[in-house]
């Protein structure tokens, strides 16, 4: 089958399974697909493995915070060790643009011994953490962006628990309450800002990744935050869907 008939195919599967054409079409069944988070650990284990010379079944990667909501990446995903330690491994994506700084353990692994040297402080109390500062003042309900933060070292000790995580996505955020320039970001700090509405008619995409894109005009049935899930009505069809919040006024379908 040419490449056109099979973007044919995936169009025709895409509509039918949305409801917004007839029954007398057929659907193949897909290969298994990774989730984004399986395929950012598959990724991490097989770079590592090649850069430290080790089996894959001797590197392993920590669990991630289960609040933390892994975006998919339409490119390659890059890897670097950003620290002079190997246990950290930053993870790119350029689009959407994204990063991650994730924790890898190697099987057998000795513990890390840490020699003072002359002029060189060596405490635990010491050691750095990466946290969001303000650089320019947010008022309560402001939009939040990359530009308005930046990123700094500062005393892991000083910066208690709730500091923000510097691998947070900051997209359609905002600002629960003023932050004056200078403000460590706390994580009751901001917010995802509601972009959709209760009974707002929005955009729904469609075979995004798949060679085509398909946009229907759906109903929302709830109001949605970006990355969550929300429940649509299709007005034609009257079939209740699901899709994931992307924008102002715009889902792709789940």
């Amino acid at each position: 089958m040419s490449d056109t008939m099979q973007i044919i195919g995936r169009i025709k599967a895409t509509l039918l399974m949305w409801g917004l054409v007839g029954s007398g079409l057929s659907m193949a069944a897909g290969e298994p697909i990774l989730t984004p988070v399986q395929k950012l650990e598959t990724g991490v284990v097989s770079w590592v493995s090649q850069q430290q010379g080790q089996k894959l079944g001797d590197v392993s990667m920590q669990p991630l915070d289960p609040r933390l909501r892994v975006q998919p990446c339409s490119q390659e995903l890059k890897f670097d060790f950003p620290f002079s330690s190997t246990e950290t491994v930053r993870v790119r994506c350029g689009q959407p643009a994204w990063q991650l700084f994730v924790r890898v353990t190697l099987a057998g692994a000795p513990a890390t011994h840490v020699k003072a040297t002359a002029g060189e402080a060596v405490s635990a109390a010491s050691a750095l953490r990466q946290v969001w500062v303000v650089d320019q003042h947010l008022s309560a309900g402001s939009p939040v962006s990359k530009g308005r933060l930046r990123l700094v070292d500062k005393e892991a000790s000083a910066v208690g628990p709730m500091a923000l995580d510097p691998s947070t996505d900051l997209t359609h955020m905002e600002a629960v309450r003023d932050l004056p320039p200078g403000t460590v970001v706390r994580q009751y700090d901001l917010k995802h800002a509601t972009l959709i509405k209760r009974g707002q008619m929005v955009q729904i995409l469609m075979g995004q990744g798949q060679g085509f894109q398909i946009a229907a005009r759906v109903e929302a049935l709830q109001d949605g935050r970006f990355g969550e899930q929300i429940k649509l009505k299709n007005p034609e069809s009257g079939r209740i869907l699901s899709g994931v919040v992307r924008g102002p006024g715009t889902v792709a379908g789940s």
